[in-house]
């Protein structure tokens, strides 16, 4: 039995060096810049963790409320290490992200959260699956087309959910409206967990500036 935090580690210990492999496996996908694919490789991840929170949605919901009822965390709760496995930690920390940051996670009455989390699911993992086999299948072109879709959704999936949340906590009816239980504080750092997001934003902007730089080097060297 280890803590959230542990497990968290572990996942990302194993998963992030079977990424380092599979790019030293498929020499192509080399000719994809460090930081950018391993991205991808984040966003496919994180298609897994998505698809879990759908399929789980009630489970996790009930898991949020117990979470808030005890005063606990994942962070500092013990699991056992089957909790490794992507499909059973998208439930515990989604349950943590629905109690401690963002409660349209844990809501019975509304589809917002799902929307987001699916067509982030679908527009960013999925594609960002596809442009990595495209690219090992040294298909450039598709890759390139795969790699706008993925990372442009996800910039803009990212962008707008934020701007929402920012909205949401102004409405005193909305479940996100700051109280004395579920306090805010200045830019979030009472819901510290909410700032997982920048990587959702900053992430694919560096992706596709990045790209877009690589292939006007190339066409000035044609």
């Amino acid at each position: 039995m280890v803590s959230g935090v542990i497990i968290g580690i572990i996942e990302l210990g194993i998963y992030l060096p079977f990424s380092y492999f599979l790019r030293r496996r498929f020499s192509k996908l080399q000719e994809i810049n460090a930081v950018s694919y391993y991205w991808f490789m984040i966003t496919i991840l994180t298609f897994i963790w998505e698809f879990s929170y759908i399929a789980s949605y009630d489970e996790i919901e009930n898991y949020a409320v117990t979470l808030l009822e005890k005063k606990e965390h994942v962070w500092t709760n013990r699991y056992d290490l089957t909790y490794i496995l992507p499909w059973n930690l998208a439930r515990i920390f989604y349950a943590e992200y629905g109690a401690y940051a963002d409660r349209e996670y844990m809501s019975l009455t509304t589809d917002w959260s799902k929307t987001v989390e699916s067509s982030h699911a679908f527009f960013c993992g999925v594609f960002s699956l596809f442009a990595l086999l495209l690219k090992v299948n040294g298909n450039n072109r598709s890759f390139d087309i795969t790699l706008g879709i993925s990372m442009g959704s996800q910039l803009m999936n990212s962008l707008l959910y934020m701007v929402e949340y920012y909205y949401q906590v102004q409405d005193i009816n909305n479940v996100n409206y700051p109280t004395e239980e579920f306090p805010c504080g200045f830019a979030y750092y009472k819901r510290a967990f909410m700032w997982v997001n920048i990587f959702w934003i900053v992430m694919p902007t560096y992706t596709i500036i990045y790209s877009l730089m690589e292939k006007k080097i190339t066409y000035k060297k044609i």
